[in-house]
């Protein structure tokens, strides 16, 4: 990496952060459920997401997807919230 991408990333390391509290803030709002849902499926994929959480959870692939969905969804209407609040532009 050349001396001026690396002074571009430590210049972004306060926003990066601020973004990152934002969010870990927004996955505190959703239930353990809800949260494990997101990690497995989109945060920290896994092979066969869906199949090991319909396993775990006892429920059908169309049910995981759905509370997938009602978590994104609350998600951003925490974000949107948030940003509204504090005037600031995180992007949902």
């Amino acid at each position: 990496m050349r001396r001026d991408e690396v002074v571009y990333q430590l210049r972004r390391l306060p926003k990066l952060r601020a973004e990152l509290a934002r969010m870990e803030a927004a996955l505190n709002c959703l239930t353990e459920e809800e949260r494990d849902i997101i990690g497995t499926m989109i945060v920290n994929p896994v092979p066969l997401a869906s199949e090991k959480l319909c396993e775990k959870l006892m429920i059908e692939r169309s049910a995981v997807y759905r509370r997938r969905d009602k978590a994104i969804i609350k998600l951003e209407k925490f974000l949107t919230e948030l940003r509204d609040k504090s005037g600031t532009t995180t992007q949902v």
